[in-house]
């Protein structure tokens, strides 16, 4: 069809409409305007509002949890005392027997040592070996029984406080959902009027669908410390018990060996002779060596916990 047919062809459907049809268009033309007009002003107000209704919460959240954490600092404070007075009535008993025990082997090895009968000899030398070793697991077991104590209280403590914490974070919860940062958001969107959405009425939608998920993210950026707070400090207490686990399993390892050190220590003396010094030396440089090898296998394993805990505290901090 060319453009003069096509030209033609509307100026005959104009002359077939009803006289003063063409002003009624133009009317419903302007009543829609205003009318899309009016609704977009209605859905701004309610968006504005909305944003404030968010940012009055968000700060009413934040001073509601303010004032929970200025009354849990002085009750954790008190568990916090309660422990250090217990750990050091513990720490007290647990010096009293350890030094009842030095005093008891310092006198066994004494007499050991200055048997009569003259230069160590390899059979005298293990037999004071296997008495420096089954003194050093005496007072291993002692010293670390009193670690145990003090670690078993600290660990309460560490639950006490978590406990009140947790409440802490029910009641910041409990409110949030009060103030309405809890639920979903639906987007306030442009309703078809005369039949369809503009461009703008469109391009409204999208900016307000990608609003409210922004908003669910930041609700849930707000809440997650206390949503995931429980799981994360019982998390570190798992992590805590581990590492103490950890540090007694390689205690053990090594102080079997510096038990035996200690008696070459003794040993090591001028008057001992230059080939026996020499014997005694190149053992205690073999034990030495033991016990390096020992602080560096342990020393991997803390590494390698780290990189794997920094990786799984972000999982459980995720929103």
């Amino acid at each position: 069809m060319t453009r003069t047919m096509l030209l033609r062809g509307l100026l005959g459907l104009l002359l077939t409409l009803p006289q003063g049809y063409a002003p009624v268009l133009a009317q419903d033309d302007k009543e829609l305007r205003a009318e899309r007009s009016e609704a977009h002003k209605a859905r701004s107000e309610e968006r504005k509002q909305r944003n404030q209704d968010l940012s009055d919460a968000t700060r009413e959240l934040r001073d509601h949890a303010r004032e929970l954490e200025a009354a849990y600092k002085p009750e954790a404070q008190e568990i916090d005392t309660a422990y250090r007075l217990e750990e050091v009535r513990l720490r007290a008993e647990g010096a009293e027997r350890v030094a009842r025990a030095e005093t008891e082997f310092q006198k066994e090895f004494a007499g050991a040592m200055f048997t009569q009968g003259a230069e160590p000899d390899a059979q005298r030398l293990q037999a004071l070996e296997a008495n420096a070793r089954a003194y050093g697991e005496r007072l291993f077991a002692l010293k670390r029984q009193t670690v145990e104590e003090t670690h078993r209280a600290r660990m309460q403590a560490e639950a006490d406080k978590d406990r009140l914490r947790d409440a802490l974070d029910q009641k910041v919860l409990a409110r949030a959902a009060e103030l309405g940062l809890t639920r979903d958001y639906a987007p306030i969107l442009a309703r078809p009027i005369g039949g369809e959405l503009t461009r703008q009425e469109e391009q409204w939608n999208q900016r307000e669908e990608k609003e409210v998920a922004k908003i669910t993210e930041r609700n849930a950026k707000l809440l997650a410390p206390y949503r995931n707070g429980q799981r994360l400090r019982e998390w570190e207490r798992t992590n805590a018990e581990e590492d103490f686990r950890l540090q007694w399993e390689e205690d053990a390892e090594r102080q079997a060996i510096t038990a035996q050190h200690s008696v070459y220590g003794m040993l090591l003396q001028p008057a001992q002779g230059e080939a026996a010094g020499q014997a005694f030396m190149e053992r205690a440089t073999e034990l030495a060596e033991q016990e390096r090898l020992i602080q560096i296998r342990y020393q991997q394993i803390r590494q390698e916990n780290t990189i794997k805990r920094r990786e799984e505290k972000k999982r459980i901090l995720a929103p």
